[in-house]
């Protein structure tokens, strides 16, 4: 057994040692935590690693991170693993394959080495399981391609889905209680179980993957609204207060109509355009400018004129023309 602990290192130097500990434990990997402050204060994490058989099953608890997987990592150390990871306590973002999940307690899920992956531990009291499992074991016993089966639920509700999540909570918790050819034999119905699992999970990862991204963009929507006053105002604060990347923040709004950018603008002219109309006219453009986070009243003079075609005083002239005020 391995225990890598950051315990017994000062507070600034337990991030980047715990960064060390991701790679020697697993492979090549680049965790980031949500904020630069988190990265030189205290980061108190463990890992307890156990041979068993030819796998690997690690319990791990750590604070928010996001783990990647990406093409230079893959580059510099090839694996050829699937990670079967159980989370044990709080929730994660899990993506692979063009698929997205959230892991909640319970919830078993496979990722591939081979290939870039995401995972984004959204709590700061997180813990999991993850057995290291050796493709040349897995992918024959596989009916399905393993690209199709990464980042999928395999949920304690579901019948095999919890068989294989309570076998991996035991093969973790007894690791060191039975002897190598009883590993064998155990590791043999392990493989067996994750095969006979995974492929019933196509279903409904989808729409829940879906459901999820609304509803995170709609909160993150309604986090913008109440910060709007605030000059920092920032892609970075607001992944932070979610605890994801800024990568992925950036994906949610995708496809949308503004991006996060020209959502906070859009939404910050709309209300100065509202305070121009309704505020007394002696009031300073500067006044509602700096009210509504703009810290550079030329830049918003031009950002509204772009919007509504004059500047922000011959808006409330044309405005208090057209009311007769």
């Amino acid at each position: 057994m391995r225990v890598w602990n950051t315990q017994h290192l000062p507070a600034s130097q337990q991030y980047t040692y715990w960064r060390e500990v991701l790679c020697e434990a697993f492979t090549a990997l680049d965790c980031v935590v949500p904020s630069e402050q988190d990265r030189g204060g205290g980061f108190s994490s463990r890992v307890t690693s156990n041979t068993f058989a030819d796998l690997g099953v690690s319990q791990l608890q750590s604070r928010a991170q996001s783990v990647r997987r990406g093409r230079s990592e893959i580059s510099r150390r090839p694996s050829e693993y699937f990670f079967a990871n159980l989370q044990v306590m709080g929730r994660c973002l899990v993506r692979q394959d063009g698929r997205e999940i959230l892991a909640q307690a319970g919830d078993l899920y496979l990722v591939d080495t081979t290939r870039p992956y995401e995972i984004d531990q959204a709590d700061d009291d997180w813990q999991s399981l993850c057995c290291t499992v050796p493709h040349a074991r897995l992918s024959p016993l596989l009916v399905r391609p393993a690209h199709e089966l990464t980042a999928r639920h395999l949920s304690r509700d579901s019948g095999m889905g919890r068989v294989a999540a309570d076998f991996v909570q035991t093969l973790a918790d007894q690791a060191v209680a039975f002897d190598l050819g009883q590993q064998r034999v155990l590791a043999d119905n392990l493989n067996t179980l994750l095969a006979a699992a995974l492929q019933g999970t196509a279903g409904t990862d989808a729409r829940q993957a879906d459901s999820l991204r609304q509803e995170l963009y709609g909160a993150m929507l309604r986090y913008i609204e109440s910060h709007l006053r605030d000059p920092a105002l920032q892609v970075r604060q607001v992944a932070s207060h979610f605890r994801v990347s800024e990568r992925y923040l950036h994906k949610l709004f995708e496809g949308r109509e503004h991006s996060f950018t020209q959502e906070v603008l859009a939404r910050r002219l709309a209300h100065c355009a509202q305070a121009l109309a309704q505020t007394e006219r002696t009031r300073p453009v500067a006044s509602i400018a700096f009210q509504w986070g703009f810290g550079d009243v030329s830049h918003f003079c031009r950002q509204f004129k772009r919007r509504y075609g004059m500047s922000p005083s011959a808006y409330r002239e044309e405005v208090s023309r057209r009311s007769g005020t």
